[in-house]
């Protein structure tokens, strides 16, 4: 019996895709020739770690790596997803999302953000994200956000946030 999935647009296929976990998307690479590369290119990137899991220096560099490999490859996120509840982290993960949040949200063209970020250190959220001019939906948790100036046209169509505080 012939394979008709495999033969969908690739465009389709993510789309399919997003709808799966992200352990369960980078499965589907075993399937066949066509499909070994399609869960790594997927629009959606989710990054989660919960106390549970240990946190290693080799977590950031995968996450690095890959977005590096994103961005080189001028491919899109539509939605970018970091979900970390891990109170014993280092500068170097707020430096690391204080480099790609931005890039994400105006280079990669993100029309949905999803900070929820349980921190020993709290993350500002960059000013560039809410003038990114795709983003759409903005999903806030224990972050920072330093005061805004609303005068600008704003192109969110949902703004949620929990426990959010204004930064000086």
């Amino acid at each position: 019996m012939a394979d008709r999935i495999s033969n969908l647009p690739q465009h389709i296929l993510h789309h399919i895709l997003c709808l799966l976990p992200q352990e369960k998307a980078v499965q589907t690479s075993v399937l066949s020739k066509s499909w070994r590369y399609l869960g790594s290119t997927r629009p959606k990137f989710e990054f989660r770690r919960s106390p549970y899991q240990p946190f290693k220096h080799t977590d950031l560099t995968a996450l690095d790596k890959t977005l590096q490999r994103y961005y080189d490859q001028n491919l899109s996120i539509q939605q970018f997803i970091v979900d970390i509840k891990c109170y014993r982290i280092n500068f170097e993960t707020i430096s690391l999302l204080e480099k790609w949040v931005p890039i994400v949200v105006t280079n990669m063209g993100a029309k949905t953000l999803s900070l929820s970020l349980h921190l020993a250190n709290a993350f500002v959220v960059p000013s560039a994200v809410l003038r990114a001019e795709f983003l759409e939906e903005l999903y806030l948790s224990h972050c920072h956000l330093k005061p805004v100036d609303f005068t600008e046209k704003l192109s969110l169509k949902r703004l949620q946030s929990f426990p959010l505080s204004l930064s000086p």
